[in-house]
């Protein structure tokens, strides 16, 4: 169904791996947000671009809950690095 288009996934995997590896733990979110939003606004722009108005499933429908996904997982591995000590009872 998507063939080719399939390699956005592993861009998006990939890119957001090498982020967190590679960059500070209490940094690396805010370097994931902004690759994440830019890259899926290029896939959405591209398709406006290619098929205005038209409907048809496209890889973006899945990346965008991938987006979503590598998002919280960013966000969860900066929490987790945390000090005890600083964060709230809940």
């Amino acid at each position: 169904m998507f063939r080719e288009t399939t390699y956005h996934i592993y861009i998006y995997a990939v890119v957001a791996y090498l982020i967190m590896n590679l960059l500070p733990r209490n940094q690396q979110h805010k370097v994931m947000v902004v690759f994440l939003l830019s890259y899926m606004s290029g896939q959405h722009i591209y398709s406006m671009l290619n098929d205005f108005g038209g409907f048809h499933m496209d890889i973006t429908t899945y990346t965008m809950i991938l987006v979503c996904k590598l998002w919280i997982l960013s966000f969860a591995y900066k929490d987790g690095g945390e000090d005890p000590k600083t964060l709230t009872p809940d």
